[in-house]
Formats: C-alpha cells, structure tokens, sequence
C-alpha cells in the first residue's frame, strides 16, 4: 500500500476477496493493490522483490519493503504476482491458496 500511495498519480485501488474451494478448512485470500502511476517494467518485476532492489531511485526507501513482504507471502504458502492493472500503473496480487480437508 506504500508503494502505490508513493507511485500513484492520485488513484489507488485495493481488492479482496476470498477463495472458496469444496472441503476447505480454511478459504484461501487474494488482495490485489493497484495504482495509476508508472508501473513496474515487466524485466524488473522479480528483481523488485529481492533485498535492497529498487525500480527507481527517485523517492526515499531502501528497497525491503516488497522482499519483505514476499518473504511474509511465501511462508504462509503464498504468492506475489506483479502485473499491469487497470489503472496504467503496477498491480500487486496477493494470493494464499485454500487449505483443503485431503484425508476424505
């Protein structure tokens, strides 16, 4: 959400929505970012989300918030997907899969 408040022209918009799945113990989620700022250019998109890796200097930061972020996704069996949106700018998605009942 800081990303896209500092990228953004003046648009922001945030999705939720749960993923239901039959047998669930628990739903999965996906939240979805997007602004209408500049992007993220698609050879840069993994790099982003590394340690100390910027997409552009232009604005205060030291490059961990996306690694963070990532490294908090992915120990919940998660995933970060950085696209294009709607808006022109870039679109974070956020998905954590639905844990399913597999001992029927």
């Amino acid at each position: 959400m800081d990303n896209a408040f500092k990228w953004s022209k003046g648009i922001v918009y945030c999705e939720t929505r749960a993923i239901n799945v039959p047998g669930e113990i628990r739903a999965g989620l996906v939240i979805k970012i997007a602004d209408d700022g500049g992007g993220i250019s698609p050879d840069q998109r993994r790099l982003v989300l590394q340690r100390g890796i910027r997409a552009d200097e232009k604005m205060d930061g030291q490059g961990i918030g996306l690694c963070v972020a990532n490294e908090i996704v992915e120990r919940y069996a998660g995933t970060i997907t950085i696209s294009t949106g709607a808006l022109g700018g870039a679109e974070i998605s956020i998905e954590f899969p639905p844990i399913v009942n597999n001992l029927k």
